[in-house]
């Protein structure tokens, strides 16, 4: 599957969750999510920014958020902003698959509701900043070579920063679906701009 293929069935699943839950919101009352965490589980999808092609790599995440403001009653602005703000951790791991290397990648991250409020009660569009390091551990070097990225073609850390957009759809109670859209910055030589596609269950509780 190309990598335009991917996106569009990426986009057409956030479509599809919304438009689901915009059609029950009717029939039914989800109660919003009024304890301060939050856990995430996602399938993650990355383009790496090899020389002369992006490699693409699949893998596995988890996320914990704490919204330590939320819940937050008062007519004041800072504190209302302050209400959507969480912080939290995530690691992430991506096996070789025939690419020669393995990935770990892990950090903190910093998390803002755009809205006040969800969108039809059940949508909630996420602005996120992560801080962290990109660990590839070399398994093969013929493969890893074949794939031109650079990190890949030693065992190495790289310093990461990763913004990204997304949402979450609520669908049942605390339960929901996460899929976040972000740019995994590595910044070791040369400063490589790596896609990467997330969308997975979230807990709130």
């Amino acid at each position: 599957m190309t990598l335009a293929h991917r996106i569009r069935v990426f986009v057409l699943a956030i479509v599809a969750a919304t438009a689901f839950v915009a059609g029950t919101a009717k029939a039914q009352s989800i109660p919003s999510a009024v304890g301060p965490f939050a856990v995430d589980g996602y399938y993650s999808h990355y383009r790496l920014d090899a020389v002369g092609n992006d490699v693409g790599m699949n893998g596995l995440g988890a996320r914990v958020t704490w919204y330590p403001w939320r819940g937050t009653v008062s007519s004041d602005d800072a504190a209302k902003f302050q209400s959507r703000v969480g912080l939290g951790l995530f690691g992430e791991y991506a096996p070789a698959q025939d690419r020669g290397f393995s990935m770990f990648h892990t950090g903190v991250q910093g998390d803002v509701s755009l809205l006040s409020t969800p969108l039809l009660g059940h949508v909630s569009p996420v602005a996120s900043l992560g801080l962290g390091v990109l660990r590839t551990n070399l398994d093969n070097p013929s493969q890893a070579a074949a794939t031109g990225f650079p990190l890949g073609m030693e065992s190495t850390t790289a310093f990461s920063l990763a913004p990204s957009v997304g949402a979450r759809v609520g669908f049942w109670r605390q339960l929901g679906l996460r899929a976040d859209a972000g740019d995994v910055v590595t910044f070791r030589g040369d400063t490589r701009h790596n896609l990467q596609l997330t969308a997975g269950l979230s807990f709130a509780f």
